[in-house]
């Protein structure tokens, strides 16, 4: 099979819905899917974390794809991602023992889709959402959700719903 996506400028992604379209290389058939998007990664913040001093990336709408030879720190940015959507934190990830790490994620989200969320969690949201992960010198993790500290079972379990890393 091809794998044909279209371009963010249809305007779909807007609406939340990423269309894909697999032909059949023999044949004339073609298969379209709809995945309903609700949230997506606008913004990365990484500060002393593995190899990285600081970093921030900004994704631009539609498809990003990571890319780069082995060794080049695509798992070490799948690991701050992780610990964004509430992986286990250790303090081993340090760059600078003296420091403390800092990774933030900046989301924007269909509002209608966590309202209930937010507000089960008394989690101040105005459709956009910021998630902040802290690991001190000491090992100490801290997370926070829109500026609102939040317990690691709160960070996971929205973690759930916004993102799946394979």
């Amino acid at each position: 099979f091809h794998v044909f996506r279209f371009p963010s400028n249809y305007g779909m992604l807007d609406v939340g819905l990423i269309p894909i379209v697999l032909r059949h290389p023999f044949t004339t058939e073609i298969f379209v899917f709809l995945f309903l998007i609700s949230a997506m990664l606008q913004s990365l913040h990484i500060q002393n974390y593995a190899l990285i001093r600081q970093l921030d990336v900004d994704f631009a709408s539609g498809f990003t794809v990571i890319t780069g030879e082995t060794g080049a720190g695509k798992s070490i940015l799948l690991g701050a991602i992780g610990l964004l959507v509430g992986n286990r934190a250790d303090h081993g990830v340090l760059l600078n023992e003296q420091q403390k790490c800092i990774i933030e994620g900046q989301f924007a989200l269909e509002k209608s889709a966590f309202e209930n969320f937010f507000a089960d969690n008394e989690i101040d949201f105005e459709g956009e959402l910021i998630i902040r992960r802290e690991i001190s010198p000491g090992g100490k993790s801290r997370a926070f959700v829109n500026d609102t500290p939040v317990q690691l079972t709160v960070l996971k379990d929205l973690g759930d719903q916004i993102m799946n890393i394979h």
